[in-house]
């Protein structure tokens, strides 16, 4: 089973100009993580952008990952694809380099039938002996998991350990929290709904937007841990605020310009974002905004 708690973020990818993985700046991106107090991460899903990268280039991801995380945290290596082929061959490599589990998404592109998608999560169960960590993502994958397929999924492919929830939808949470196994690692994806989701058993929070301000994220966990609701609840508002600020002033370029500010050298993410950066009137709005919230910057790094 996959032993994993607390706050393991979706772990960015960045791309040098040229297009070719940055690899400085995916180590970088690591110890930002690991040195806010991250449980784990989970690298190659959404912001991680494993579905716009060659097998190979996600490979060669994913063995910098492993190198430069060198045992500190676990690692839940997001290997789904299109065909259940290459989820394989990525899956048997991510086994190789010593990875706690293995994220998987349904087969996506095409709408395929849940008798479909049941058949590509046994099949890779049966070829890699990993707990599965199934990446729920309705959004991209156009696969809605409903409560008859979940109960299906964790009876006949025991392997299935986890989830992150990235629906929006309450009742898709109820549908996982109702069924699952005490021992089952439901991370939450959105911040907003840890208050709900933790009392009902999700064990922490996956969110992409912990690149902001890690720290922070960290800190509301270590709240709802000692269990005193009346801290946590405004350190979760304070969170929610300052993330939908931060998407309010720079939008796609918030990323990149944030970790920009916080020292870390990185050119183009995510990968199809063709500027090279945000107009220097957003960056000092950011700059501001993120000081007026307690997150700590530097000055913009300049990337030639």
């Amino acid at each position: 089973m996959l032993n994993i708690r607390g706050i393991v973020p979706g772990l960015n990818t960045p791309f040098t100009w040229d297009d070719e993985l940055d690899e400085a700046g995916l180590r970088a991106s690591i110890d930002y993580y690991l040195d806010a107090g991250a449980n784990g991460l989970f690298p190659l899903g959404t912001v991680g952008q494993g579905p716009q990268m060659t097998l190979d280039e996600r490979m060669r991801a994913a063995e910098i990952i492993m190198e430069h995380v060198n045992g500190r945290v676990p690692v839940i290596m997001q290997i789904g694809t299109a065909d259940t082929r290459s989820s394989i061959m990525l899956a048997k490599h991510a086994e190789g380099l010593g990875v706690a589990a293995i994220g998987l998404l349904p087969l996506y592109y095409g709408r395929p039938a849940e008798d479909a998608v049941l058949d590509h999560f046994r099949r890779v169960s049966d070829a890699v002996p990993l707990p599965i960590f199934m990446y729920d993502n309705t959004g991209t994958t156009q696969f809605k998991n409903s409560p008859k397929f979940i109960e299906k999924l964790l009876r006949e492919v025991p392997a299935v350990s986890g989830c992150k929830m990235s629906s929006y939808d309450m009742q898709d949470r109820f549908a996982w929290l109702r069924q699952v196994p005490p021992d089952f690692v439901y991370l939450e994806g959105y911040t907003e709904f840890l208050s709900v989701v933790v009392p009902l058993g999700a064990k922490g929070c996956m969110s992409p937007r912990a690149l902001v301000a890690p720290e922070m994220l960290v800190d509301v966990w270590h709240s709802i841990e000692q269990g005193d609701w009346n801290v946590t609840i405004p350190k979760l508002g304070h969170l929610w605020d300052t993330l939908k600020g931060v998407d309010d002033i720079a939008g796609r370029e918030a990323n990149r310009e944030i970790l920009r500010m916080r020292g870390i050298a990185i050119q183009r993410m995510p990968r199809s974002l063709p500027t090279k950066g945000a107009s220097p009137e957003v960056v000092q709005r950011l700059a501001k905004f993120l000081i007026e919230k307690g997150v700590p910057i530097k000055e913009p790094v300049q990337v030639g």
